[in-house]
């Protein structure tokens, strides 16, 4: 067993006007890294309940917006409506012209009950449902968070949700110093994250009807891309496989490359043997058929690990980094722990455990550092908050909940063509 490290350089993000950092919150006090869309509509809708809370959230949101995030705010309109009509009233509220461009359609900032993650009635799920449906963009924050004086008194709080607006937008706030890769001489780098998730015949029976994941693409900065569904019965997912991933790496990739690296992250057991063969398969078809050689790693992160890392100073925490080669394909990876001389996430930080599954490439040390690099450099790009701390990568966090969301959705959200393009290429999940 060998203990290495990931530098804090190597880890840094970059920002706007070039500037580098390690924490997010600080690195967007000189700007965001590229604005693409730099008008907002922004809608905020709210219940009567709330009366007394909202103007200093939508204040303190739009003070964001503009000053850190540097975004143009068009108009703003602040509509109160009945919570136990929420979503009848907010259908009315909602009605747009089809023919106005997505881009310029009002972002609503929506103030919902939260309601259980597993309850498929819960107004999350129902606002989702709706103003995806019309192709909206949406931002919802709870009750909860609104009358939460702690939250109201951070500005972490109100930077989330601007961030979160932000970024639906297609803007980048920022991204790796430090490009990933497999290979020193390859042209390119592709990081693709596979959620899966099963829809069964009924409620209590262990027969699949159908499967909802994502391929969820990644340029070597860490960047999120687009999504490639794979909507499918049980017999065809394979197919579904080489179709979704070919037509994914052929958009993503620059035309004229000879050379490129793919590293495809899952978790837990959402993918068997026989759908890592397929993606093997398929990649190797590609490689042949496209004449570009590709070097390739499988990886599965397994979460709920039992190792912990300890040291014995700085209060037992091991620095953001830290890796421990097993050397019989296993990693045992630190994306939180100790950054920077002071700073510590909250409680016992959870190291992943990675097996390399498939790879066309010697392992050798230098490869499972840059596999441990794509997993902590990813964990880096969690869009959906300021944090430096972020156990899981985004390629395989984002890919699963994207999954489980639209499970609950429910399938004919995702049956009209320009609905599944919007899913695919917005990042409404975030």
């Amino acid at each position: 067993m060998y203990l290495r490290k990931i530098s804090l350089g190597t880890i840094s993000l970059r920002f706007g006007g070039g500037y580098t950092a390690i924490f997010p919150s600080v690195g967007l006090e000189k700007g965001p890294l590229e604005l693409r869309n730099r008008k907002l509509n922004l809608k905020i809708i709210y219940s009567e309940k709330d009366e007394n809370k909202i103007n200093e959230l939508v204040g303190r949101v739009c003070d964001e917006l503009k000053e850190t995030f540097r975004l143009e705010l068009e108009s703003q309109t602040v509509k109160k409506i009945s919570q136990s009509n929420l979503i009848e009233e907010l259908d009315k509220e909602s009605t747009i012209d089809e023919k106005t461009p997505i881009n310029e359609r009002p972002v609503y900032l929506v103030i919902a009950e939260k309601g259980l993650k597993y309850d498929i009635n819960a107004p999350y799920y129902k606002i989702k449902r709706l103003l995806l449906s019309k192709r909206i963009l949406s931002q919802i924050v709870t009750r909860e968070t609104l009358h939460d004086p702690r939250k109201m008194g951070e500005l972490t709080t109100f930077r989330n949700i601007a961030l979160g607006i932000f970024v639906k937008l297609g803007n980048i706030p920022w991204h790796l110093s430090r490009p990933i890769m497999l290979d020193y001489d390859s042209d390119e780098t592709l990081i693709i994250g596979v959620g899966l998730t099963s829809i069964p015949e009924g409620l209590f029976s262990k027969v699949i009807r159908r499967y909802i994941g994502y391929f969820s693409f990644y340029n070597s900065r860490g960047v999120w891309g687009k999504l490639y569904p794979l909507f499918s019965t049980q017999d065809e997912l394979t197919q579904k496989i080489n179709q979704q991933l070919t037509h994914g790496i052929d958009e993503a990739i620059t035309a004229g490359v000879n050379k490129i690296d793919i590293i495809i992250h899952y978790t837990g057991k959402e993918l068997k043997i026989k759908e890592e063969q397929a993606i093997e398969k398929t990649l190797k078809k590609y490689s042949a058929d496209k004449k570009i050689q590709i070097n390739y790693a499988v990886v599965r992160l397994i979460k709920n690990s039992i190792y912990r890392m300890v040291v014995d100073n700085q209060n037992g925490y091991v620095p953001v980094g830290v890796y421990l080669d097993f050397e019989n394909g296993l990693l045992l990876v630190n994306t939180t722990g100790l950054l920077g001389r002071k700073a510590t996430p909250l409680g016992v930080n959870t190291p992943i455990l990675a097996s390399l599954r498939l790879t066309n490439m010697p392992i050798t040390t230098e490869f499972k550092h840059n596999v441990a690099y794509s997993i902590i450099g990813l964990a880096r790009m969690n869009w959906r908050g300021v944090s430096a701390f972020n156990f899981e990568p985004a390629s395989t966090k984002y890919a699963r909940e994207i999954a489980y969301t639209l499970a609950r959705l429910g399938e004919d959200v995702y049956q009209e063509e320009t609905i599944r393009r919007f899913i695919e290429e917005k990042m409404w999940f975030i």
